[in-house]
């Protein structure tokens, strides 16, 4: 057994699974199919390709999970304020979306591309208290909560406080 096994300890251990499977199966030996010597080496052999099919299956299952790890209560945390953060963020791109063009245009100069009210009303060849009034009616449509939708979260209000 240990010419088919690198370790001495698990040869020890198929020897003893041979035995014990020769024992159990005493029964079945029939001297006129063969020598003992012969049955006991088919019976290694099975025990031998059980454990090896085992051990490969079981490799592949670790290598299945390698690189991966249980979650501990931080991630599952982090886990429910992306969640929470993606909610907001598709609640605010679904208001944007039902603003008037000319309030979406200030608003995306402004919050997203960083400009000031002044910079934006040059922009757009507008008075700065056009700017400044699109924007009061921006962040007003953009707090209006829809019925279906759930709590606004810190995400809307940051970026409603971005647009102040």
């Amino acid at each position: 057994m240990t010419r088919r096994t690198d370790c001495s300890y698990l040869a020890a251990d198929l020897t003893a699974d041979i035995f014990v499977a020769a024992l159990e199966n005493a029964g079945q030996y029939d001297p006129r199919r063969g020598e003992p010597a012969a049955w006991l080496y088919g019976i290694a052999r099975r025990v031998v390709a059980s454990h090896y099919r085992g051990s490969t299956r079981e490799r592949q299952a670790v290598a299945r999970l390698n690189g991966r790890r249980l979650l501990d209560e931080t991630d599952i945390t982090a886990l429910d304020e992306r969640i929470d953060a993606e909610r907001a963020a598709r609640q605010l791109v679904e208001q944007h979306s039902t603003l008037i063009e000319p309030l979406r245009d200030v608003l995306d100069l402004v919050v997203v591309d960083g400009l000031t009210p002044r910079e934006a009303a040059q922009v757009l060849g507008l008075n700065r208290a056009t700017v400044r009034v699109r924007l009061h009616r921006a962040r007003r449509a953009l707090r209006a909560e829809p019925a279906s939708a759930s709590p606004r979260t810190d995400l809307v209000e940051h970026t409603l406080e971005a647009v102040a």
